[in-house]
């Protein structure tokens, strides 16, 4: 049996980064290693006839931990909006307070594992909330959270590689022999 998998995506440099970090993978399809990002969406579709392998390489995680994967999944396999809803909210709340230490600034440590753990906590809050186990806490509320967590955190936290495991002994010397 072939699986046709329709795709669509889009990446940028942001405001700050020269280079793009952000890539998509999926059966062969993908953006060149260093590319400055796409301009708009660009969408398609492949045939497989084993079972295809996607990937998302987020260079920027922030506060983009899984919640919309999770709520996709859902929807995809027939939830209700409420249940997407009760997805995202699990999954933001298992991610809450989360730092960004990006050692030397780049995402490969600890970043690229961080996103890993995002797609498990996505896919478990997705089978959660199929099984009809809700979130105690609406999705509006665990925002509101978030954003309070947010505010409260030291901008030493906050992308700078300045704190967490940026600025440990071996995250200032990988920094060092990287830069």
């Amino acid at each position: 049996m072939a699986y046709q998998i329709d795709y669509a995506y889009t990446c940028h440099t942001g405001k700050v980064r020269t280079n793009n970090e952000d890539n998509f993978w999926c059966c062969g399809v993908r953006l060149p290693v260093h590319n400055q990002g796409v301009d708009g969406i660009l969408a398609g579709h492949t045939q497989h006839w084993q079972l295809p392998v996607l990937a998302v390489f987020d260079g920027m995680g922030g506060e983009s931990c899984g919640e919309m994967a999770a709520s996709a999944a859902v929807e995809l396999m027939g939830g209700t909006p409420q249940q997407c809803l009760d997805a995202a909210s699990t999954v933001l709340m298992n991610m809450l307070g989360l730092v960004c230490d990006p050692v030397g600034g780049l995402v490969e440590c600890p970043c690229i594992k961080r996103n890993a753990i995002g797609v498990a906590n996505a896919v478990l809050s997705c089978d959660l909330a199929m099984a009809g186990i809700p979130s105690l806490i609406p999705f509006d509320e665990v925002v509101e959270a978030m954003k309070s967590v947010g505010d409260a955190m030291s901008s030493d936290l906050k992308e700078t590689a300045r704190g967490g495991v940026a600025a440990t002994k071996t995250g200032k010397a990988l920094t060092r022999n990287i830069l």
